[in-house]
């Protein structure tokens, strides 16, 4: 009950009290909690296009393309280069200051092959090797070869897309020193990589060298190619990296919104919840006239 303006009561209505301040703060936590979980998901999607503060657009970088690159996978590494080390570089290159990252250039652009079918059945072995949907360039700071940048074809047509970045500097040399000629094949089974050319088959990078010591003939090296795959592996699979995937973006999105929800559903019903601290309403003199039987 609240006085009216000539001092009566007015029934229906109750007195602003603890509740109403309790009610305020509420709704002002959960929507702040809102904005930080909507901020925190879709910082990485920001982040992904936009360099951080600070440092500078990169500018388009001109690199050195390897036979049966196509335009757009060129044009890919052109344009894009600068700005994925910038954002996705931070954390693959952690070694590197983002002045550093800012002048970090890919090498030779090249397929990522893998062994034809021919060569792990033993019916034939040339060709030796059939390219992929991915490509690869060493990244270059100056002479010195500080990682791999690795792109794939969008499965959706819509173009080359990154696929992930190889912070590992054997790697990262083998490519940078790796003759233009030779095929370079990713080896599933072993996780590893080898170079291809004129019938001869090299180690490329650490885990290649720890199963074969150096060059030899692929009509020599067959046979093993051939019991590896059977034993672990579908010949008729294309045969490369695997790919990586985009992010916790959109998952984090996903979250946030359900988070949300069920915050919101929380403070409904906590809203609807009975305050002790009001007690009974008081009753409203005209639903409930007094007996005229009962004496005051």
């Amino acid at each position: 009950m609240s006085r009216g303006p000539v001092g009566r009561t007015t029934p229906g209505r109750t007195p602003a009290g603890p509740r109403s301040a309790h009610v305020t703060a509420a709704v002002a936590l959960a929507l702040t909690l809102v904005v930080l979980i909507l901020a925190a998901a879709l910082a990485p999607l920001a982040g992904a296009t936009r360099a951080p503060e600070g440092t500078a657009s990169p500018s388009p970088t001109p690199v050195a393309v390897d036979d049966g690159v196509p335009a757009d996978v060129v044009e890919w590494f052109t344009t894009q280069t600068g700005p994925v080390l910038a954002t996705e570089g931070a954390g693959e290159l952690d070694e590197l200051t983002a002045e550093e990252r800012g002048r970090v250039v890919p090498g030779t652009v090249r397929p990522v092959m893998g062994w034809a079918p021919g060569v792990l059945d033993g019916t034939d072995l040339e060709p030796p090797a059939l390219a992929t949907r991915q490509w690869v360039a060493p990244l270059l700071l100056g002479e010195e070869p500080v990682g791999s940048l690795f792109v794939a074809a969008d499965p959706d047509g819509a173009g080359p897309v990154l696929d992930h970045i190889d912070a590992a500097a054997d790697l990262a040399a083998a490519l940078a020193e790796l003759d233009p000629a030779a095929s370079l094949v990713y080896d599933a089974p072993l996780d590893a990589w080898f170079a291809v050319s004129d019938a001869v088959v090299r180690p490329v990078g650490e885990a290649a060298g720890e199963v074969l010591a150096g060059a030899v003939a692929l009509e020599t090296y067959q046979p093993f190619l051939a019991e590896r795959y059977a034993a672990g592996d579908d010949p008729a699979q294309d045969h490369a990296p695997p790919v990586e995937g985009g992010g916790w973006g959109p998952v984090a999105v996903v979250a946030a919104v359900l988070v949300l929800v069920l915050a919101w559903a929380a403070l409904v019903v906590w809203l609807r919840r009975p305050d002790p601290a009001a007690g009974e309403p008081a009753p409203d003199p005209a639903r409930h006239p007094r007996d005229p039987r009962v004496r005051r």
